[in-house]
């Protein structure tokens, strides 16, 4: 009889082939990084699958909400926030532009 594992720990092996030289760039990355290719891949085919996804508010417009239903200027201001920490905790590491143009401004205004 054969084991069946929890679907959370069953995994398939598959080989791509890709140019050389983006494997080559990939690698490196994943190095500075201290992530296996594995990990890289892995995450990258999430968030391909997650394009797809309906973000929680689709509409940029004050007075519509991720519920589909007219909302206050204050509960547009909470899905828009949300949605932010949304993205941010999918963000890759390292600084973020806001570090990077802060860092940079205070870089100039010592000069």
């Amino acid at each position: 009889m054969r084991r069946q594992l929890r679907p959370e720990l069953a995994k398939v092996k598959a080989t791509i082939n890709i140019p050389d030289e983006l494997y080559r760039k990939v690698k490196a990355k994943s190095a500075l990084q201290g992530r296996p290719i594995r990990a890289v891949a892995e995450e990258l085919f999430r968030r391909w699958l997650e394009e797809d996804r309906p973000l929680p508010n689709s509409s940029s417009e004050p007075g519509a909400s991720a519920h589909g239903r007219a909302c206050s200027p204050e509960e547009w201001l909470e899905d828009w926030l949300r949605l932010g920490e949304q993205f941010s905790r999918n963000a890759p590491p390292g600084p973020t532009a806001t570090e990077i143009l802060e860092a940079d401004r205070n870089r100039l205004e010592r000069s």
